[in-house]
This record gives C-alpha cells, sequence and structure tokens, in this order.
C-alpha cells in the first residue's frame, strides 16, 4: 500500500500540506463527533459528515521534535482538525474546537477576558507583563458541576514556526502548549497557540502574542478520511 493512501502512516496526513488546503474535503465518521457536530441541526448522519478544510497551519517545532497540522474546516461554529505528527508510525488524530467563551486576541487580552488561569500566577498580580508569565502547570475547571483538572504534558511548551496556507505567508514564531485532563471527561484535550509576539527586532512584545485555545479529543484514524480534489 502506498503510504499516501495508508492511515497509519504519517505521509498520509502530510496531504493536508502538500495538495493545496482548497482542494482538500475533510470526511469525520466519529460518532461522539458527529453528535456534537450536529447536536444543534437536527440533522442525522450515519455514513459521516463532509466539511471543506479552509486554512491550514503548520508548525514545525525547532528542535524537530515533532510538528502539528491544524486545519480550520467549513462549519458553522469553528471546528478543526488537528494531526500531531512525532515520526512516520506516531502521532495523533484530534477533532477540535474553540470554546464558547473564548474571545480572541493577545495574552493581555486572555488575562483582561478573565483567562489569568492560562498563566502561573505572577508574584505581583498587579505589576507583571503578559509576555512574560508561564504557562499553569495544571488548569482546573468544572464540568457537569465536577472539578477537572487539566495537567501539562511533558516537555511543554515547545517552540517553533508556523506556516499558514494558503496564503504561503512568512514563517511566524509559535510555542504550542497541551494539557490533558486527570479524570475521565468529554473533551479531554486542551491546546494553546501562540502566534508570533515578537517585534521587528525579534524582541519579545509586553502584550504576548496571539493566542489559539482549543480543546478536543483524540479519534481513531479510521474515524476521518481525506479526499482529495
Amino acid at each position: 500500500m502506498n503510504a499516501l493512501d495508508d492511515k497509519t502512516k504519517a505521509s498520509y496526513w502530510r496531504q493536508l500540506i502538500t495538495n493545496g488546503i482548497t482542494e482538500v474535503v475533510v470526511t469525520l465518521k466519529d460518532e461522539q463527533t458527529i453528535a456534537d457536530v450536529l447536536q444543534d441541526q437536527g440533522t442525522i448522519a450515519s455514513e459521516g459528515i463532509d466539511l471543506k478544510a479552509k486554512r491550514t497551519y503548520h508548525i514545525k517545532e525547532s528542535d524537530g521534535i515533532c510538528e502539528w497540522i491544524l486545519v480550520s474546516l467549513e462549519h458553522s461554529e469553528p471546528l478543526y482538525l488537528l494531526v500531531k505528527i512525532v515520526d512516520e508510525e506516531t502521532f495523533d488524530v484530534r477533532v477540535c474546537f474553540e470554546p464558547d467563551d473564548w474571545e480572541h486576541g493577545t495574552r493581555f487580552d486572555a488575562i483582561e477576558n478573565g483567562a489569568h488561569w492560562l498563566f502561573k500566577e505572577p508574584s505581583d498580580p498587579d505589576d507583571f507583563i503578559p509576555s512574560e508569565l508561564e504557562w499553569n502547570e495544571g488548569i482546573e475547571q468544572e464540568v457537569d458541576n465536577k472539578p477537572i483538572v487539566y495537567a501539562v504534558k511533558a516537555g511543554l511548551p515547545l517552540y517553533g514556526e508556523l506556516q499558514e496556507y494558503p496564503d504561503e505567508s512568512s514563517p511566524l514564531f509559535t510555542q504550542v502548549c497541551e494539557w490533558q485532563a486527570e479524570q475521565a471527561v468529554a473533551n479531554p484535550e486542551l491546546l494553546i497557540i501562540e502566534m508570533g509576539g515578537l517585534d521587528e527586532d525579534d524582541e519579545t512584545v509586553p502584550d504576548g502574542g496571539y493566542l489559539m485555545f482549543l480543546q478536543g479529543e483524540n479519534v481513531s484514524p479510521n474515524d476521518v478520511d481525506l479526499f482529495i480534489q
């Protein structure tokens, strides 16, 4: 079997980059994903949901440890397919969404909007620089009236460069941090992508970079199909 036809190989998922994103349709077949996507539409889909890929963000970790391929899908609510690749045989496939109460912006904006829980508490809560804050090692949230702790994954955050398609803009400095729920809960994976945050001299800007915050769950590669048009 050719690697481009084999879902157990990372090469299959790298087609999301190499084939021009406007020519890719993603079919989601995971039952829970279908239920979540269609819950407000009163629709039943037995063989999957076809969603056109709009935009791809490709992040390469600076030391070659891993890469992330994040695909924005055409849907009424922000919905993404994420593939995290370590090597040709080792990768995760995840369906992600933006939490309802998340507001786009920089680190400064996130703190102003109440998302201070993303970061460790500064030594002086009244005098700090957002870009210097460290990510929280344990995020506590209440889900269905139960306390859930999302623990930061080992070795994170990681740093690299982000390339955006189909625009093929200049690579952008990026850092990625991930957390995973310690208790059984729906959508146990949290992900922050911080884009930019550097000035023209590659110095850190006080407000930090633009934050993309996603939540989701890993799915079987067999529950996702790619159709290259």
